[in-house]
C-alpha cells in the first residue's frame, strides 16, 4: 500500500514536470535525493512488471522525472550544493 501510494505521488510529479506545470530547477532542489532513490529502488520491479504485466509505459513519468532531475544536474552542477533533504537529515543525525 505504501509502496503504491509513493509511486502514484512520483507519476503525479513526473506528469506535472513533462507538463510543464512545475519546474524541473524546483523538483532538484526539493526532492532530487529521494526521488533519484525512489526510482533507482523500484527501477528492477519496474522493468521486470512492464515486460510480464503492466506493459512498457507502467510508470514512465516516474522514469521520465528521474532522467530530467539527472539531465538538470548534469547542465547545472552548481545546483550540486547542500539541498534542503541534506539539510534535513543532517538535523537528524544530530538527534
Amino acid at each position: 500500500m505504501a509502496m503504491s501510494a509513493m509511486m502514484t505521488f512520483y507519476v503525479g510529479v513526473g506528469v506535472l514536470v513533462k507538463s510543464n506545470l512545475v519546474d524541473i530547477r524546483l523538483i532538484a532542489q526539493l526532492m532530487s535525493r529521494s526521488t533519484k532513490a525512489f526510482w533507482e529502488h523500484v527501477e528492477p520491479i519496474v522493468e521486470e512488471g512492464r515486460e510480464h504485466w503492466y506493459g512498457p509505459y507502467w510508470l514512465k513519468e516516474v522514469e521520465y522525472l528521474y532522467n530530467e532531475l539527472n539531465k538538470y544536474a548534469e547542465e547545472h552542477p552548481e545546483s550540486e550544493t547542500p539541498r534542503l533533504e541534506q539539510n534535513l537529515d543532517d538535523a537528524r543525525a544530530h538527534w
